[in-house]
């Protein structure tokens, strides 16, 4: 959802500050995609953690150079005992954290910023390969400025370089635009 088209009805919802119902199932898809994401990860913690443990009573057992007995004896159980125990909160510090991300990005809240647009729209070179670069920073003071990627060129066609806008927006790590609209000069003064 990284590319900014929007319609009437869109802007109307923004302002109201909710979504309207095709920015609702854009987001639905970027969200299950997420989630996804997500799963996988958690699942290749669990694989890694249990090669780490397995392989670390494989060679506990090599070394000793008997069978289980000394593998699950009380000595070694405390060791055992702390590789699950980090195991596990990590694998909370994980849950809490996608919880935390995902909260604000569930229920749709929407921020605005209002500034003057500097459209970016380039090429850079990353590799030997020509990537695009497509950016909105609207410079809201003369420190301060709050800047906007997007995947196209298109994206970009809603503004015009030194006016005035007010951006509807998702607070992602890289904040989503959702909409736009020219602020008048009179408006911004007040």
């Amino acid at each position: 959802m990284n590319t900014l088209n929007f319609n009437d009805a869109d802007l109307k919802a923004n302002r109201e500050g909710r979504l309207s119902d095709a920015q609702q199932k854009r987001l639905n898809v970027d969200l299950d995609m997420i989630h996804q994401h997500s799963k996988y990860m958690l699942w290749f913690m669990g694989a890694i953690f249990a090669v780490i443990f397995i392989s670390g009573i494989i060679n506990e057992i090599r070394a000793t150079r008997r069978g289980l007995e000394t593998v699950f004896q009380p000595d070694n159980l405390t060791g055992y005992v702390r590789i699950g125990a980090t195991f596990l909160m990590l694998t909370g510090f994980v849950a809490v954290g996608y919880w935390w991300g995902m909260r604000g990005l569930t229920n749709g809240t929407i921020r605005t910023v209002e500034g003057t647009a500097d459209i970016i729209s380039t090429f850079i070179t990353v590799k030997g390969r020509r990537v695009p670069l497509n950016r909105l920073r609207l410079r809201r003071s003369w420190y301060s400025r709050f800047t906007f990627h997007f995947d196209d060129s298109q994206s970009l066609r809603y503004f015009k370089n030194g006016r005035r806008y007010c951006v509807y927006y998702l607070p992602y790590a890289m904040p989503q635009a959702l909409s736009a609209e020219e602020i008048e000069p009179e408006k911004a003064k007040r």
